[in-house]
């Protein structure tokens, strides 16, 4: 049997994506970024591989470039695969949205370096049917690249320790579920993310 969800992510509403700048983007409800940084993703920053600073990219449609933010690191799915990704977490100059790319990966292994909307994941993440487990692949409609990595690597950082939105499924490693608390887990990391306002050189 099905162990039953507390959650049902569809009945909040998403926020715009047309946030202006000066408010908190994709807090669902929150009126403002007061809370410090998580020690979890304090943490994990702190520890992640430094980036060039990627003040040059831009998403599509718009001039203005997303900033980096900060730097993280993920653990691999398989307790077979050594080393950690890393990843970067950045905000879009004009709209103030939150974006996140795969930067490394230690050990080898290709994979696309897109900046990818964390509404976007959010999307995708509240359209899976409740109580029952998904694979990686779901997150392969993300990315325009085409690396197999791509949405194995994404799923490991959905489960890390910084942002904890998804959790390993019951009796299988390799599937995940939504945490039970999501909506609640999704507005605590938004409004964390609100907090961070200085680029990485």
């Amino acid at each position: 049997m099905a162990r039953p969800r507390k959650h049902r992510v569809e009945e909040t509403p998403k926020p715009a994506s047309t946030t202006p700048a000066d408010e908190s983007p994709l807090t669902s409800g929150a009126s403002g970024c007061a809370e410090p940084l998580s020690p979890a993703l304090a943490a994990d920053a702190d520890k992640a591989r430094p980036g060039p600073g990627d003040t040059a990219d831009s998403v599509p449609g718009g001039p203005a470039p997303i900033h980096t933010l900060l730097n993280h690191t993920a653990e691999k799915l398989s307790t077979r695969s050594e080393g950690l990704i890393f990843y970067a977490i950045g905000r879009h100059e004009e709209s103030g949205e939150l974006f996140l790319k795969i930067t490394g990966n230690q050990g080898g292994g290709l994979h696309s370096k897109e900046w990818i909307a964390l509404s976007a994941i959010d999307d995708v993440l509240r359209s899976l049917p409740a109580d029952k487990p998904f694979k990686s692949s779901v997150m392969k409609r993300l990315f325009k690249g085409g690396s197999a990595n791509n949405a194995g690597f994404l799923s490991a950082i959905l489960r890390s320790d910084g942002l904890k939105l998804i959790q390993k499924a019951d009796g299988n490693p390799m599937l995940h579920e939504l945490v039970p608390d999501y909506l609640e887990r999704w507005g605590s990391l938004t409004n964390e993310l609100c907090t961070v306002t200085s680029t990485i050189e």
